[in-house]
């Protein structure tokens, strides 16, 4: 601990040009610095603002009457003046901070305590505040009263007369104690009514609990009794005794025996005696002479010792000292000076001794401990507990302790009260939890993290375990019943503790524990905890129960698990595995035709395929809902109708059915190559048909002798396109029609009468007689045809006669056109005296000009401009192309090109007018005005 003395500058006194050597009292509460001068000058100071002085003069008598004491209650409100004359006033100090820079001297707020001094020998030498409005006073007589200042004219009540002058009173209101110093005895009362005050105490004169008389001090002092708080210390003639109302041994038999003693004779030698004290949290302040010591209440030794000096350089007369109880500042003072005593690191000097007095929640409590006391302090403080078997008090002190490790505090624990304890596991896990909770948000502690938090959950699972061994062999069923309360409180708790350190979890080493332990409960509750959703679905799998594996993965929505687990779930519960897989909207059936796949394969080999194909039933409801482009998809829902198929016509149907809805989004060849491997017959004909392979489709219908599948076939509209080729396949059925293998089985004889009349009939007119007399061999007899030639010759007739028909009438037509043409040479056109040109509107007999068959006449040049502004782009080419070839040859004259090209259509009432329909119509007014009725 480190001690100054400094001294306070007092300029403004002297700026006042005050007297120095009349500073009677000084009192310092709340930062409010309040002193007096003899002359009867008080100035108040907020030392939050300590430029700003203010200052009262109490008015006195001159020349005889001096200021003697001030007292100031600890809110730094009012103050209690004395003078030498008796006289006694209550001032507020907020008036006087208030009043600053008003006339001074004037006495505003100083109220005379009249009734105070109409007592007789009054002589106040205690003031003991109750609040700011009330106060006990004592006086050297032993008289003490009760002041109330609410009213104008303060009231005095006399609450009782003792033997001599009391030095001090302190109260503990909290816990109903007090104490009473007189000159030669102490008095404590034990107050088990709370309600009542020290007032009510003296006023009805109840009796001390204790009390102890002490040899009265030989010589005058100015104080030598002082508190602070239910702290206290007084003076007697044997020693300084000191004590603490709110201390431990307060509550044990003897009271005041518990006290604390500083003997006269362990003070360091001096002339002087004790003539003013105060006291801190630990110290003692004495004034002896010039000489300020201080001693240490928890070992009784002098800290301090040293002699304040004057401008002289000689020993300063100090008149007292103060403490502010509210900001633990203190000062002694003098006639002439003020001098704060600086005390800095008091903590530092006390902390130890608490400890090694029990006092370790004392001694926590200071102020400017480092990170090593306090872990010292926590540390022995464990230790007590430890001491005292109280395991778990142990724990949480050993907890705060940052620079001791925490495996050299876990095997204290556990040394001292046994590993197998119930009460250690409990204690070792409130060190580890509440370790884990002060780096828990640390984001460079996560080994450490990880490494409590592991070790915690290894001590639950042991717990769980160790229980219901328990279990198996307890019979009482009492202690059953407890043991399963026990194991329920365990699981809670385990959940707890998981759910708020859940981010500092290793998620891998608290799987290995829980299951190293074999706790298959708790490990499925961690994995939902973390929404490990992996781990939840394997476990149910594993315990063969789909239907809450299903439901772990549609909570999940995981598409990733849904493609992880979709083959073991499809094949072991079908149908509700497809239901949960069309809840999953964004899942990729593309990596599900593995499983489906699989499922399938099992489905083939299932006896006569029972049920329905849940796999296809998924890639149909896909395929209808989304649209889907890949390709596999669709070969995948064809590979299985397929392989399927066949049973019936039905599936074959359903099959083509499906392939003419799909279109071209699967891969035919692989459609194709299935459908032959698996022998479908229709179905691979409906592919040749749709990829145009009609040959091979022909081929594929006569080999297999579906001919009812070559008729249709050969009605396709893409065949219908290329007659050649249709007129080879129909030729190529019509040779399998007529001629069957004679070494087949089931042949049958054929009527070759009718299969040519309904070959003919069938292909339209693609086949005639004609084209099948090539094929006919050696053995059909005319009579086989004979009908069908008949017709076709019939046929032929008609046709040359429809020919001749069409050679007369075209005939007729030339004759027609001839004489039109002749008819066309000897038009002409009669044109009007002064006709104009239907461009320029000028005479059109001045220049040379074409006129229409419509009528429309126009100059030559007038004529080219319009064709040249028109929209006929060809027309327009061509003339400038010949403008062009006519300006690079002057002789190049055919004329007769460009009248041909100008007199191609009329610019007025054909299409080259076209341009002119948004252009504006401008009628004269004078034809406007023809018009009215």
């Amino acid at each position: 601990m480190e001690v100054t003395i400094e001294h306070v500058q007092l300029d403004f006194v002297r700026d006042r040009q005050q007297r120095l050597g009349h500073i009677a009292s000084l009192n310092v509460c709340n930062d409010i610095f309040v002193f007096g001068l003899k002359t009867g000058q008080i100035y108040a100071i907020d030392l939050d603002v300590p430029s700003k002085v203010s200052s009262f003069n109490v008015p006195l008598v001159e020349g005889s009457e001096k200021l003697l004491a001030l007292w100031v209650d600890a809110g730094a409100s009012q103050c209690v003046v004395k003078t030498n004359f008796a006289k006694y006033y209550v001032l507020s100090v907020q008036d006087i901070i208030q009043g600053q820079g008003k006339t001074p001297g004037q006495g505003r707020g100083l109220v005379p305590l009249r009734k105070l001094v109409k007592q007789k020998h009054c002589d106040v030498r205690v003031v003991f505040w109750l609040d700011e409005t009330k106060f006990i006073c004592s006086t050297t007589k032993g008289d003490i009263f009760l002041i109330d200042m609410q009213t104008s004219d303060p009231s005095c009540t006399l609450l009782t007369n003792l033997d001599s002058a009391i030095d001090g009173l302190v109260y503990d209101r909290q816990r109903g104690r007090m104490i009473v110093a007189m000159s030669h005895t102490l008095m404590y009362w034990d107050i088990k009514d709370k309600d009542l005050s020290p007032v009510e105490v003296l006023q009805r004169g109840i009796p001390p609990t204790e009390q102890e008389k002490f040899e009265p001090l030989q010589y005058d002092s100015r104080r030598t009794f002082v508190f602070k708080g239910s702290k206290f210390a007084w003076v007697t003639d044997a020693g300084i005794i000191y004590g603490d109302l709110a201390q431990e041994g307060f509550d044990q038999g003897n009271k005041l025996g518990s006290l604390k003693m500083i003997l006269s004779m362990e003070l360091p030698d001096s002339p002087h005696h004790i003539k003013d004290l105060t006291i801190s949290d630990y110290h003692v302040f004495i004034l002896r002479g010039p000489t300020v010591l201080i001693i240490n209440q928890l070992s009784n030794k002098v800290v301090f010792n040293e002699t304040i000096y004057n401008d002289e350089n000689q020993p300063e007369k100090i008149v007292g000292l103060t403490v502010d109880q509210t900001q633990s500042t203190f000062w002694c003072f003098s006639s002439r000076n003020v001098y704060e005593i600086i005390l800095k690191g008091e903590s530092k000097a006390v902390w130890k001794l608490l400890c090694e007095q029990g006092e370790y929640g004392e001694a926590l409590a200071l102020k400017d401990l480092n990170s090593w006391e306090y872990d010292y302090i926590q540390y022995q403080r464990g230790t007590a507990f430890m001491k005292n078997s109280d395991l778990l008090s142990a724990a949480k002190c050993f907890s705060e302790c940052s620079s001791t490790s925490i495996g050299s505090m876990v095997l204290q624990l556990m040394q001292d009260s046994g590993d197998d304890s119930q009460d250690t596991t409990t204690a070792v896990q409130a060190l580890l939890t509440n370790k884990l909770d002060k780096i828990m948000h640390s984001r460079d502690r996560v080994v450490p993290q990880i490494l409590l938090s592991s070790w915690i959950t290894w001590n639950f699972m042991n717990q769980m375990n160790k229980k219901d061994e328990l279990m198996n062999t307890e019979k009482d069923q009492e202690k059953l019943t407890q043991l399963r309360d026990d194991i329920s409180i365990l699981k809670a708790d385990f959940q707890s503790f998981l759910k708020r350190y859940l981010p500092c979890l290793d998620n891998d080493t608290v799987y290995q524990i829980i299951l190293n332990q074999n706790r298959k409960a708790e490990l499925l509750y961690f994995a939902n905890l973390v929404n490990d959703v992996d781990y939840v679905i394997s476990y149910w799998i594993s315990q063969e129960n789909w239907y809450e594996s299903l439901k772990a993965l549609q909570s999940s929505s995981s598409d990733e698990s849904l493609y992880k687990y979709s083959n073991i779930l499809l094949i072991n519960a079908p149908e509700a595995t497809v239901a949960t897989w069309m809840k999953f909207k964004a899942a990729d059936p593309v990596k599900l035709i593995p499983s489906m796949l699989t499922y399938f394969t099992k489905y083939q080999k299932s006896v006569m395929n029972q049920g329905t194909n849940v796999a296809f039933t998924y890639l149909e409801w896909y395929i209808d809902k989304f649209k889907p482009k890949e390709p596999i998809i669709y070969n995948t829902a064809s590979y299985m109708l397929i392989t399927g198929a066949g049973r019936d016509a039905v599936d074959t149907d359903k099959v083509i059915d499906l392939l003419e809805k799909l279109e071209s989004k699967f891969d035919s060849h692989f459609v194709l190559r299935l459908s032959l491997k698996y022998k479908q017959t229709a179905i691979s004909i409906h592919l040749f048909t749709q990829m145009k392979f009609f040959k091979e489709a022909m081929d594929l219908c006569l080999a297999k002798n579906r001919i009812d599948l070559a008729k249709k076939m050969l009605t396709n509209e893409d065949l219908a396109q290329d007659p050649a080729e249709l007129k080879s396949l129909w030729l190529q059925l019509s040779k399998k029609l007529l001629y069957t293998d004679k070494n087949l089985e089931n042949s049958q004889a054929i009527d070759v009468k009718q299969t040519i009349r309904s070959i003919i009939q069938e292909s339209n007119g693609v086949i005639e007689i004609k084209d099948l007399l090539p094929i006919f061999d050696e053995f059909t007899t005319i009579a086989n045809i004979k009908d069908e030639l008949i017709k076709s010759l019939d046929d032929h007739s008609k046709s040359m006669q429809q020919i001749s028909q069409d050679i007369r009438k075209w005939l007729h037509m030339k004759d027609e056109m001839q004489t039109d043409i002749e008819k066309f040479r000897e038009r002409y056109q009669i044109l009007e005296p002064g006709v104009s040109c239907d461009s320029c509107h000028r005479i059109l007999q001045t220049r040379k000009f074409l006129v229409f068959p419509c009528g429309h006449c126009f100059h030559n040049d007038c004529l080219i401009k319009k064709i040249l502004l028109s929209n006929d782009f060809m027309l327009k080419s061509q003339i400038e192309n010949f403008q062009k070839r006519l300006a690079r040859d002057k002789k190049y004259g055919q004329l007769t090109e460009l009248e041909s090209l100008m007199t191609t259509k009329c610019c007025l009432c054909s299409d080259l007018n076209i341009n002119t329909l948004d252009n504006l119509v401008t009628v004269n007014q004078a034809d406007i005005e023809k018009w009215s009725l």
